[in-house]
């Protein structure tokens, strides 16, 4: 930066180093409910839940698994596209769980054709007999 005083002096600062990094381009899917561990009796009725964000626009559908199984899926329309980045709630009611114990993942694709999976490490419950 250079300054000028009233009397005509100049002054000059050092160099600044700036570095400018680019905002998060990747779109994210989290599952937020059940929590991880949650139990339940079987037969069991579960609300899934998930968020899905991407910054380049919305995620309109996302898929449910358990294990590599696809046990359903969630698909919003829009009158109104959403805001690039604004958060989407998905949801899917998975109807008479057996008992057993089960990984639940979610995986959908952003507006550019990516797919984009919930983390590994995604909720896991057991479901035991009545």
């Amino acid at each position: 930066a250079k300054a000028t005083d009233a009397a005509g002096l100049t002054a000059t600062s050092g160099p600044v180093k700036l570095t400018i990094q680019a905002a998060s381009s990747a779109a994210k899917l989290t599952i937020t409910s059940p929590a991880d561990g949650a139990p339940f009796a079987a037969p069991a009725t579960i609300t899934l839940h998930a968020t899905a964000i991407d910054p380049n626009g919305y995620i309109s559908r996302v898929e449910f698994y358990a294990g590599t199984n696809k046990i359903g899926l969630s698909e919003l329309t829009f009158i109104r596209a959403p805001n690039p980045g604004e958060p989407i709630l998905h949801a899917y009611e998975w109807r008479n769980v057996a008992a057993g114990e089960y990984r639940v993942t979610a995986v959908a694709k952003d507006s550019k054709g990516v797919t984009v999976a919930s983390p590994g490490g995604s909720p896991r419950f057991s479901l035991r007999s009545g």
